[in-house]
């Protein structure tokens, strides 16, 4: 009966746009505030704002959570970065794993040595 007065007022008389109709109006009869149980299916107001907060409360957990991961990681893969000091004038050789000069096992990764000229900040030789 409710759903057939939801349809009347958004379609009118005409019933032939009733099937299309049909969704919209079982949405708003599902969703409107029903006076006898005096509660709609969704929580109320103050209820809306408590879970609100709750999940700005979660949101922030869950960056605080990914920024101290971040972290761990960082501070896990610069321990195990080898520094190395280079001096200008000395030979060095250049690991490259995509040169492959010998096939098989025995493939030579290393380059021929190179002599260091210059130094420039942030260890780039």
């Amino acid at each position: 009966m409710e759903i057939k007065k939801i349809l009347e007022k958004t379609v009118g008389s005409l019933r032939k746009e009733w099937a299309s109709k049909l969704d919209d109006a079982l949405w708003a009869y599902r969703t409107t505030f029903k006076t006898p149980i005096r509660t709609s299916p969704f929580p109320t107001g103050d209820q809306r704002l408590l879970q609100l907060n709750e999940l700005e409360e979660f949101r922030l957990d869950a960056y605080e959570n990914a920024k101290i991961y971040k972290e761990k990681t960082k501070k896990w893969h610069d321990a195990k970065i080898v520094h190395r000091e280079f001096e200008s004038g000395k030979k060095v050789l250049l690991y490259n794993p995509l040169l492959k000069l010998m096939p098989g096992k025995l493939c030579s990764k290393w380059a021929v040595p190179f002599t260091v000229t210059e130094i420039f900040p942030f260890g780039v030789v």
